[in-house]
């Protein structure tokens, strides 16, 4: 049985182990949240397994309302419940199969065909140069994430929001179109990827897609220094997903890579020369940005960037 313990940041950047644990990853997480909500924490709260592996990661911030997530991980005893209802589900399956199948009568010999309706095909969801889809997509359900102490056998999951394995292979994509077009590779940077998932959670919170959000003004360049980064570094942001919410689904970072390549200004700060390193990420509700990382003031203060408006304006 796998025992879950949990630790949380202090403002001084150390890490304090909180006092007592669980044997549920659930409940475990249920705490996390309930810390940051009644102490109105201020952080990252990670929770280990017994082998001492990550098995979830919550950014906390004050200012924020709180909001339960729906994904707490397999309740217990769910596993035996489902088990019974198969069970259940067959038994009487099987009845019918013996006690009603015999008593009906076949009235011809000729086998019968019935037809389908052929489904009708939804167009093809695009983007604008705004990197804002025009067709609302339907918001799908989505199954818990697995710990990595789980095994495939147990449950079957998708990814519900870009991972930090995803964004790295993501990035790889990005150093492509990068060599393609004669400019240096970046680098993976974990502080970028905390800022990036920072910044996409904040739009599905609060619902709305610009680099700056409309009811506390905060942007990349007035946080980063809460996931680690200086004051001197500076992150350039490309946003891309819709307005009204949807949901992450996989290809969701490489469709926001190939709306940006098809928008100058977007392309420049995608391809922009000085960046070292660059995260693409996305949330569960379907958001997506590409922090580049400079120490040339690109990106500095909460606009999108002069040097992308001059270039889309020159070419």
């Amino acid at each position: 049985m796998t025992y879950y313990r949990t630790k949380r940041t202090l403002p001084s950047g150390e890490w304090e182990v909180l006092r007592g644990g669980s044997y549920s990853r659930g409940r475990a997480i249920r705490h996390a949240h309930k810390i940051a909500h009644y102490t109105h924490w201020d952080g990252t709260i990670i929770i280990f397994d017994g082998s001492g592996r990550e098995t979830y990661r919550l950014y906390t911030h004050s200012s924020r309302p709180y909001t339960p997530p729906t994904d707490w991980g397999p309740r217990k005893g769910s596993s035996i419940l489902g088990l019974v209802a198969i069970i259940v589900v067959l038994m009487i399956a099987a009845a019918g199969a013996i006690f009603i199948l015999p008593s009906l009568k076949t009235e011809s010999n000729t086998p019968q065909v019935i037809s389908t309706p052929q489904p009708t095909l939804a167009p093809a969801v695009t983007a604008k140069f705004t990197t804002r889809p025009t067709t609302k997509p339907t918001v799908k359900t989505t199954t818990p994430i697995p710990t990595p102490t789980e095994t495939a056998s147990s449950w079957f999951h998708w990814d519900t929001y870009t991972t930090e394995e995803k964004a790295q292979e993501v990035l790889t994509y990005v150093n492509q179109l990068r060599t393609q077009n004669g400019v240096s590779v970046l680098r993976y940077d974990s502080r970028v990827y905390r800022l990036a998932m920072a910044r996409v959670n904040d739009m599905d919170q609060y619902n709305y897609m610009d680099h700056v959000n409309p009811t506390t003004g905060t942007c990349p360049d007035n946080i980063k220094t809460q996931y680690g980064l200086s004051s001197g570094e500076y992150v350039a942001e490309n946003a891309y997903g819709f307005d009204y919410g949807g949901s992450y689904s996989s290809g969701l970072e490489q469709q926001g890579v190939d709306s940006w390549m098809t928008s100058k200004g977007h392309r420049f700060n995608l391809l922009y020369p000085q960046h070292t390193a660059g995260v693409v990420a996305c949330s569960s509700g379907g958001h997506c940005v590409f922090e580049g990382l400079n120490t040339n003031l690109f990106g500095s203060g909460c606009h999108t960037g002069a040097e992308g408006v001059a270039y889309w304006n020159t070419h």
